[in-house]
């Protein structure tokens, strides 16, 4: 039924028994989709570090942008404060924001 998680149940054998060993897994349809964006959203937050302010707004726009495509509005709303503060001058929140996001978008993995 599409929408909803799939039970998976490949076979496998023991290797050296011939015991038989069956293991199960939920299959969610974000699962596949989700690990390499997240992988890609933490190594453009880990750029920030160096560029223009422009290329680091742009930076943080990318990350804001897959939050959404990945059904996360509220930590792309972080995403915007993060860049207001940039543009504001106010590098310490920026910080704050930066690692609030590389902390919670870690924390997406599956």
């Amino acid at each position: 039924m599409p929408g909803f998680p799939s039970l998976v149940s490949p076979y496998r054998a023991k290797r050296g028994t011939g015991s038989p060993h069956v293991l199960f897994w939920l299959e969610l349809p974000f699962m596949a989709t989700t690990t390499p964006r997240i992988d890609v959203m933490l190594s453009t937050l880990n750029a920030t570090d160096v560029g223009t302010l422009e290329s680091i707004v742009d930076k943080l726009r990318q990350v804001k942008d897959e939050l959404v495509a990945v059904g996360q509005e509220e930590l792309a709303a972080r995403a915007e404060e993060a860049i207001a503060a940039l543009r504001g001058g106010d590098i310490a929140e920026f910080k704050r924001a930066r690692a609030f996001l590389q902390s919670k978008i870690g924390h997406l993995r599956p």
